[in-house]
Order: C-alpha cells, then structure tokens, then sequence
C-alpha cells in the first residue's frame, strides 16, 4: 500500500477503479494530507471574522488593512506574521461553503445580485460586515471552521445574496387570527431558491407531515433523484410521495402559498398551494375537514416568480415565499368531505376525463401497477394525478383516448424470504384508442370500463393507490 503514493496519477486512477475498494482512495487522501501538514506553511489559530480581509483553503489569510498591529493574537504566532491587505477592507463579507466546509472569505464592495442564480455545490452566507460582529474563524491545517456566538445564527442561501423579501408565510406566527407574519429575516438557518423561470416541472415531496421538499426539473438535473436521497430524516423516504407538477411554457403561475390545518390556534400538516393558469394543484397529506377548517395563505403573482423556502425542519418546510411578491391572502374554508379509501396518510388528485389528447400512465415497474397519471388535453394544458417519478419510473402513452378501463383491488407481495407480505391496495388502467384495443385481461374480474367523462379521483401513498371515476 506504501508504495502506491510513488506511482503515477494515471496509473494510480486506474487501479482505484479496478479494484472498487475505497481503502485505497483513503489512504493516498491521508497521506496527501499528512504531506501537505509537514510542508505548506499553514497558518494556526483563532482571528476576529472582521479583521480578515481574505482567504482561501490551504492558504494563509489577508488581514484588514485598519487593524491595530500591536495587540497580540490567539494564534500561535504574532499577527505580524500574516500579510495585510494593500487596500481598506470593504463592507460586505461573503463566505462561501462547499462539501468540505469553509471554503473563501471574502470583504467585497457590494453584493451583486444575480437573478435566477442557484448553485448546486456551493453555499453561502453574506451580510454587513457589522452584522457579523464577534464571530471568529479558527484556522488549522489550513482549514478553516466558522465560530458563531452563542444564541446567534447566519443564514445559509444558494446564491450569493439572499432574496430581499418582507413577507413570509410562518405557520409560526404571532397569532392564527393574523396574516402570514411579516418579517426581514427569515427565522431559519439554510433557504432553497427556485427559479420557475428556469425549469419545466417540479417534483414536490409530501409525507404525512407535510412537504418535505421540491425539486426543480431543468436540462442539468432532469430528474429528482437526487433530490429524494438528499430529504432529511432519511427515515421519511419510505413514507415521501412524489408529485409532479408541469410547468408549460404558456402556463403563468397565478398564485402560490401554503394551506394548513387550524386547530386549537395550531397550525399544521402544511401543503403546498400553486394554481396555475391550466388549474390548481394542492399537494400534502389529506386530512378529515372534521378535524378543523383549512387555512390557505397564498401570494399572487404573475408570470415565474422566484420560488423561496425554509429547508425542511420538524419533518416539513416551515417558511415560503415567492419573490416579487404582490398581495397576500388568506382563505379559511372548510373543505368538502370526500370519502377517502382505507389508504394510510392519503394524498389525494383529481383530473376532468373529458378533452383528452394523450395520457402517459406511470407505473411502479413491478408487479407493473399504475401510481399515476399526466394528462393532456386537446387544449395542450396538462394535468397530473397520483405519483408520478418523471424520468424514473416505466411510461405506456395513450394517443387519442377514447374509453377508461380501469382495476382496483389488492395485492399481495412476495419478497426475498419467500414469505408473503399483507395485502395492499392497487390501481391499474388502460386506455382504448383507435390504435390499441386493451387485451382480454382488462375485462376480467375487478375490471369496469367507462366513456371518458366526468372526474378521475385518485388517492395515494407511498406505497398504495385508489382510483374512482365520479360521472353525473
């Protein structure tokens, strides 16, 4: 093992990757390490965040130009040891944060925002260099660890400067009888920005707590996987179910919010509200209207707003709001009491059957179940039902639909110990068109047909799916 640290890169890459043990990667890391600890002149110690004018990882840091020289420091040499900046620092700091941890600091003139922009590896924190006043940065190895004061918190952004906005809705607020608290700081430590303009659909994550997360469709990240592996508590995985909302070109946002459960001055179980121009989806966890009115605190806007949310914590997003922003309103309203199945924490859909030009049916890929459904319209406006994994699960497109056949019933899995688990419930749907006629299988037991008309209701979970179809 010694003696691969002597052979060349090219060569060392190559056993890595024929090998696929890790060891090998983590032994040339320790030593590239321990190489660097015993010849870089690394700078160790403990400065005040505002007297550092720059710095970078494996590098010594720039001090401030105004600081007083006499005063010993923390560290284990004298200040005068470091290099002075050749010009006044100036009054912003940006911090910029990667996989490993601190990454630069930085005193610029000004933050410069970029509008739409979101970066996928990079974190950052900016403010006043006023605003971080008793922060210290403890440097080893030349590394760097932020040190912030006790009862004091910074704001983690996915761009450079954070979105100006003064209204948030916060479950949290002062009181359930007022509007969406109103505030210049977010109480919350880590934001996601998504930019509407720039994607085509997003992928919401609810669970029967609330919303987990949303990912944004674009061409660099054209499928939410990453996103799911990324959802905290990892253990809310199993319970998360995926839906999709397409965002066309022509289709403006109208409006976006939060809806909550109010009960006993409580706010909960948050689902997320967007009513485009082509319809309204509602995602989140379905809940009896017995237990409390819903309370929907919605933005208006017009076109593609800036989507911006508290990372989720306590099992749900707990902040939102879009940017511009218009006029906020709340809504109480007691919903209709549908009948749902014996689902677990369903999450429910709905689409009209009329007008349809194409539907993609999205199943689980085996035993081959439906979990949902995008459909298209003769209008060229789409709707989705159900869970629907946009490039990840298998698709059966319908062109020209003229009649539903449709199953409901349970099933029962056999897994790897041979043992049979509980019956489940499933759906499963074909779609009979001039081109295809649907097998003789879709008109045995537990199979109906009808025309294509009136609504398509459809109830899910991470795991199971009710469809009914409600005709006048």
């Amino acid at each position: 093992m010694p003696l691969l640290a002597r052979l060349p890169h090219n060569v060392q890459h190559m056993i890595f990757e024929l090998c696929g043990d890790p060891l090998p990667w983590r032994y040339t890391t320790v030593c590239e390490l321990a190489r660097r600890m015993n010849c870089d002149p690394f700078f160790d110690g403990t400065l005040s965040l505002d007297e550092i004018h720059t710095w970078s990882r494996r590098r010594v840091p720039t001090l401030s130009q105004t600081l007083d020289r006499g005063q010993p420091s923390e560290a284990h040499g004298s200040r005068l040891e470091l290099p002075v900046a050749e010009v006044s620092s100036e009054g912003y700091i940006l911090l910029v944060v990667d996989s490993q941890g601190l990454r630069d600091i930085l005193r610029v003139a000004e933050l410069v925002d970029s509008p739409g922009f979101r970066s996928e590896k990079l974190r950052f924190i900016s403010g006043p260099a006023e605003s971080f006043s008793g922060f210290f940065v403890d440097f080893k190895y030349g590394l760097a660890r932020l040190i912030v004061p006790p009862g004091r918190q910074v704001q983690v952004w996915e761009s450079e400067v954070p979105p100006n906005s003064q209204m948030i809705i916060d479950p949290a607020g002062p009181s359930p009888d007022l509007a969406p608290h109103t505030s210049l700081f977010f109480a919350a430590s880590h934001f996601v920005s998504i930019d509407l303009e720039k994607c085509d659909g997003l992928t919401v994550f609810s669970s029967p707590h609330g919303v987990l997360g949303i990912h944004a469709h674009t061409r660099e990240s054209p499928h939410a996987m990453k996103t799911y592996e990324a959802l905290r508590p990892p253990q809310l995985r199993q319970s998360a179910v995926w839906s999709y909302v397409p965002l066309l070109p022509n289709d403006e946002v109208l409006s976006l919010g939060l809806r909550f459960q109010c009960s006993q001055g409580t706010r909960w179980l948050p689902s997320l509200i967007i009513r485009l121009q082509s319809g309204q989806y509602t995602i989140g966890p379905w809940y009896d209207p017995e237990d409390g009115p819903a309370e929907d605190y919605t933005f208006q806007v017009r076109g593609r707003p800036t989507l911006v949310y508290g990372a989720p914590t306590h099992y749900s997003i707990p902040r939102l709001t879009v940017l511009p922003q218009t006029a906020v309103s709340k809504d109480v309203k007691t919903l209709e009491a549908k009948r749902p199945p014996l689902l677990v924490n369903p999450h429910f859909s709905s689409a009209p059957l009329e007008n349809i030009r194409k539907v993609s049916v999205f199943s689980d890929g085996s035993p081959g179940f439906c979990r949902g459904m995008l459909i298209t319209y003769t209008d060229l406006t789409k709707r989705v039902v159900g869970e629907c994994r946009w490039g990840l699960q298998p698709v059966v497109v319908y062109e020209n639909p003229s009649r539903l056949f449709y199953y409901q019933g349970q099933h029962s899995a056999q897994n790897v110990t041979t043992s049979v688990t509980p019956p489940f419930e499933v759906a499963d749907v074909a779609f009979e068109s001039k081109d295809f006629i649907p097998p003789a299988s879709c008109h045995g037991e537990g199979w109906r047909s009808c025309e294509l008309r009136g609504d398509l209701h459809f109830w899910v979970n991470a795991r199971e799916s009710h469809l009914t179809v409600h005709q006048a």
